[in-house]
């Protein structure tokens, strides 16, 4: 079963139609760079995970209105100890107070991390405390269920345009 259809049950919208690369300062998708709106993510994995080769993970904003790409930095982050670090960013392209970053990486569970934003978020100085997965989506199973004691960890902050 499709991870969306089973938290949002109508046809999102395809955003990769309104949205156009115009080279912002992230080289991230955005309507108008002066109007745009980042998530830009961290995403934390044990170092006895196989990290996935960029082509084969994926990243998206599911939302209520739309569901976005997520792109990842070309140079992943250094490890922290006995963690592999993954950052990337994704347009919050739409107002809404209902957003999850859904992460697949072959051979691994889907998961989805709730993210805690207003509908118009502010940008957010520093990235948010790391958190687990709410849910994971296994492949065979008609829905996603508790994401109890999964490794992978995410965090976030929001950058508006030329709120540096």
């Amino acid at each position: 079963m499709d991870i969306r259809r089973s938290l949002f049950p109508h046809d999102p919208l395809d955003n990769t139609k309104l949205l156009g690369s115009i080279g912002t300062p992230t080289d991230v998708p955005c309507i108008a760079w002066r109007y745009c709106v980042l998530l830009e993510f961290e995403i934390r994995i044990p170092a006895t995970m196989l990290v996935p080769d960029r082509s084969a993970m994926r990243v998206e904003l599911d939302t209520d209105k739309n569901v976005g790409d997520g792109h990842l930095a070309e140079r992943w982050l250094p490890g922290e100890g006995e963690h592999q670090v993954i950052a990337g960013s994704v347009p919050l392209a739409f107002k809404t107070s209902s957003r999850l970053l859904v992460v697949s990486m072959p051979g691994q569970p889907t998961r989805l991390f709730t993210l805690a934003l207003s509908r118009d978020p502010a940008s957010t100085a520093s990235l948010s405390a790391w958190q687990r997965a709410r849910h994971i989506s296994v492949e065979g199973e008609e829905r996603p269920r508790a994401a109890a004691d999964d490794p992978v960890e995410m965090r976030y902050r929001v950058r508006r345009a030329g709120d540096d």
